[in-house]
């Protein structure tokens, strides 16, 4: 028995936390593992301006986090 990992690469839309969320839930529904690894800032996108995403990124936490 072991730990299957993840490593997920996929294009992420610069300040669109609900598109990005949508690609990882596709990308989970698609692969059975126990660990999902994403790039840092996937969620929001790399370079966007974070300012008043907090609530779409804390929402989107709780969605990946139940999967």
């Amino acid at each position: 028995m072991g730990l299957k990992i993840a490593l997920c690469q996929a294009a992420a839309v610069q300040g669109d936390v609900g598109e990005n969320l949508r690609r990882a839930l596709s990308i989970i529904s698609q692969i059975r593992a126990d660990v999902y690894v994403f790039p840092e800032l996937f969620l929001t996108g790399y370079g966007a301006d974070c300012e008043g995403l907090e609530e779409d990124i804390r929402l989107a936490e709780e969605k990946m986090r139940l999967r």
